[in-house]
């Protein structure tokens, strides 16, 4: 007999009174499967703001947060019946992930199949796990058929973030950059020279963002040059997203591409996502909410209850080690070599910044996997041992447990891929926002390949420019509890007498083949030094930039809708708060300028010289009055102030390196110039780039108590000194003479250049100075010995009549530097 009565019983069953009784009700296929201390303390905290719209929580890496969404998810799900909730993932592999721990527990998870829909999450009778792509792209599937789920569960939230911005950026095709560029450049090329010249030569590393005066006349062109591509992809899914409001995009542009895209993604018109009835946020770091903020909408309140258990263990075993500190000499390749050996054991993979910056791994034979073949490698390193791979913007949303990553190599800092992260990160690296933004994408990085509390792996980190990062003093004041202690053990690691005189390659993989082989020394070493007893909570106040972010969101919500005074308003108020950095004050005044543009145009003009004088890395204005440069202290004094932000002196070693290989002449034009213009600021001098500053004036001008250099870069150069070049060293000479504060001494004229003679004797008889490339790396060497020689000598970079004594000793005083410049002969 047919039993009609079971046809009676609730589809999604009952709601329970609590997320732990909910999991002790579904039907388990891991029986052995319980819940951690962690896991119950944050669904108890769940329990409390179940009726909450907005709440984040935050458990490290492998701490069980998959489980935890779910069970919030499948409650949502019965409670709301017939309504489809939704699990957001990074990736299309970490959506799979979900369907199978869903499967686990006895929670029912479906995705989008190859064709058609996933009818049966739909219509509320499973979860439904796919990528953020799916529901913020301009062609969503949600939009076009009308889903509109009561919850939205957001795992890897700060990965997902960075998905949603790209969906609002558009890459220019192309075919079309070129009548982009040719567009730009005669409206351009004045406010920043320079750059432009890089641009036209096709310099991937010259980048640019277009004022907001000169976006507001060629947006309109811009759109018609694009009309032919929006509806073939890759715009078909990103053009529909910032059309509408295209006079208020960044325009961003580099010698070989150009992005388009709004700063604030106005993802509060995504009805699927906006809608929701509730959404969490899950991340394993969370050092500020102002990404959440800015990038998905989320009310500032739920910080205020953020779920953080004190019962969370952290991330597992990690031997960190910054391998400049390990030998500062040691060449990347080498490094590759070691990995190459390592993976004839175990797996090994790369996280690099590029695709390009992959060739020295690729050589030693990793195979780059970018692209559509990304899932299958994924699958190749779960399943399979002896994988040497690179990852390029890899950095999160990317699960390597166990096996499939035992060495695990960051190659550079961590950062976005787009154009516009890049401009963002020169134009912000002195700031607290760059800071915090990083070390969040850092410690993402770091826990690609530990992913649960019993999890090990070896973290190279690889690169100058990475060991001075973390080796700042407030960097590490940013990083997890946990994860500040696995890097100082791993820098005292790599300090260990014990690897005198071996390779940096042999010292690699003594150390990894220690921890693969779970020697019991290391283990104890680890268990005794990392174990958190009192770990903190964050603060629930909002950070200055949080509060910033908050206002660039409630500005824009009133500048979309034409209400550009009460944008200015707001972001006025906002620029004026107490301890707000100077950087991060000028980009919200950036922003007020640009609304201010839409009504009034010559206040907003003014207003952005006040941007421009808190950071010249902005273009400069239309009329900018030249300033006065003048000498601001003595050089030992400055030398101090400038690695007095570091925490050891391997770590100030580290950034000498970073700026030392931005000196090679082998870089691009605009590389050796930042690299000169932070070479006078190590060593002591007031140094500038007036002619980026101002339109005139020299390339480099370094300011020493009782000298100067006006330096012009003609690093690029191989053919003897033109006549042209000569008359722009004098003419920047003269702008010396009236530029720079009376009783300053005179700067000398100095060309940065391995080129020894000129196309004729008379052009350079006024007798300019010879600054080659073998000079500026003896002065960066003769720099780390006075570094290194204070590390015996009492407080580190506390005391500046030692500084100055090192400085005469290592005869890199800046009358020593000058005289060393020999005079170019006729």
């Amino acid at each position: 007999m047919i039993n009609f009565g079971s046809l009676a019983k609730a589809a999604g069953g009952d709601v329970p009174a609590t997320l732990e009784e909910l999991f002790k009700q579904l039907d388990r296929k891991a029986t052995h499967t319980g819940l951690r201390p962690a896991q119950l303390a944050a669904l108890a905290a769940l329990d409390q703001q179940i009726e909450h719209k907005d709440v984040i929580m935050k458990l490290s890496t492998g701490s069980g947060k998959t489980v935890l969404g779910l069970l919030y998810a499948e409650m949502m799900r019965r409670k709301y019946k017939g309504e489809p909730v939704v699990y957001l993932c990074p990736t299309n592999q970490l959506a799979d992930q979900v369907v199978e721990t869903g499967r686990l527990i006895g929670v029912k998870v479906s995705t989008f199949p190859s064709k058609g829909l996933p009818y049966e999450a739909l219509s509320g009778d499973a979860v439904l796990a796919c990528t953020y792509d799916r529901l913020f792209n301009a062609n969503s599937v949600f939009e076009s058929k009308s889903i509109r789920p009561s919850a939205v569960v957001m795992d890897d939230v700060h990965a997902g973030a960075e998905r949603i911005r790209k969906a609002y950026t558009v890459q220019v095709p192309a075919a079309v950059f070129p009548a982009l560029r040719a567009l730009l450049e005669p409206l351009c090329n004045a406010t920043d020279a320079a750059t432009w010249a890089g641009i036209v030569r096709g310099d991937a590393g010259s980048t640019y963002e277009v004022p907001y005066w000169v976006w507001s006349q060629v947006c309109g062109a811009v759109a018609r040059l694009m009309a032919d591509s929006i509806d073939q992809p890759p715009l078909l899914f990103t053009w529909g997203n910032i059309a509408r409001y295209l006079e208020l995009t960044r325009c961003c542009i580099s010698g070989v591409a150009a992005e388009i895209a709004l700063h604030i993604p106005p993802v509060e018109e995504v009805a699927a996502y906006a809608g929701a009835k509730h959404r969490l946020f899950m991340s394993a770091s969370i050092k500020d909410s102002s990404g959440m903020i800015a990038a998905l909408g989320c009310s500032p309140e739920a910080y205020q209850h953020l779920i953080e258990p004190k019962e969370d263990e952290g991330a597992g075993e990690r031997m960190i080690l910054p391998t400049s500190l390990i030998n500062s000499e040691s060449e990347k390749h080498e490094i590759a070599a070691a990995c190459a050996v390592l993976a004839t054991k175990t797996n090994v993979v790369v996280l690099t910044t590029s695709a390009s910056q992959a060739a020295v791994w690729t050589a030693t034979g990793a195979v780059l996997s970018q692209g559509s073949d990304f899932d299958g490698m994924l699958e190749t390193l779960r399943t399979t041992t002896g994988n040497y791979v690179v990852f390029a913007q890899r950095f999160d949303g990317v699960d390597l447990p166990d096996d499939a990553c035992r060495v695990l190599v960051i190659d550079g800092v961590p950062g976005g891929d787009r154009i516009i992260d890049r401009i963002d990160a020169y134009r912000q690296k002195d700031s607290p926002e760059y800071e915090v933004r990083t070390v969040n994408k850092f410690e993402q990085a770091l826990g690609r390949a530990v992913r649960s509390s019993a999890d090990f792996a070896t973290v190279l980190l690889v690169g100058a420019d990475i060991a001075a990062f973390i080796g700042r003093k407030n960097v590490a004041g940013l990083l997890e509890e946990r994860t500040r202690r696995q890097v100082e053990l791993g820098q005292e690691l790599a300090r260990l007498p014990d690897h005198a005189g071996k390779s940096i390659g042999v010292v690699i993989q003594d150390l990894a083949q220690a921890l693969l082989d779970r020697n019991e020394g290391w283990r104890h070493a680890h268990k005794t030094r990392v174990a958190v007893t009192d770990k903190q909570v964050r603060d629930t106040a909002l950070t200055p930039y949080e509060a910033g972010a908050l206002a660039m969101r409630e500005a824009w919500n009133m500048a979309k809708a034409k209400n550009s005074q009460g944008a200015v308003a707001r972001l006025r108020d906002a620029a004026g708060a107490n301890l707000l950095h100077p950087i991060q004050k000028a980009e919200l005044l950036y922003w007020v300028a640009t609304y201010q543009h839409q009504f009034d145009p010559g206040q907003a003009a003014e207003v952005y010289k006040a941007v421009f004088g808190l950071n010249t890395k902005f273009p400069r204005p239309q009329q900018t009055p030249d300033k006065r440069f003048a000498r601001m202290t003595d050089q030992a004094v400055a030398l101090c102030g400038v690695f007095g932000v570091f925490g050891s002196p391997n770590a100030a070693l580290a950034r000498v390196d970073e700026v030392k290989a931005k000196l090679a002449f082998a870089n691009e034009a605009e590389m050796v110039e930042r690299g000169l213009h932070e070479l006078g600021e190590l060593l002591g001098a007031a140094s500038s780039r007036p002619e980026k500053e101002t339109g005139r004036g020299p390339d480099v001008l370094w300011l020493f108590d009782d000298c100067g250099t006006c330096i012009e870069a003609k690093s690029e150069k191989t053919a003897p000194i033109h006549k042209t070049d000569a008359a722009q060293l004098l003419l920047s000479g003269t702008w010396c003479d009236e530029q720079i504060v009376a009783g300053t001494p005179k700067p000398v004229l100095v060309f940065a250049t391995n080129v020894t003679s000129a196309d004729r004797p008379e052009d350079i008889a006024f007798g300019p100075r010879l600054m080659p490339e073998s000079v500026l790396m003896d002065l960066v060497d003769r720099l780390r010995k006075v570094l290194m020689s204070l590390t015996y000598d009492g407080p580190l970079f506390t005391d500046p009549g030692t500084v100055a004594a090192k400085l005469r000793e290592q005869g890199i005083t800046g009358a020593a530097i000058v005289a060393r410049l020999a005079v170019m002969k006729s």
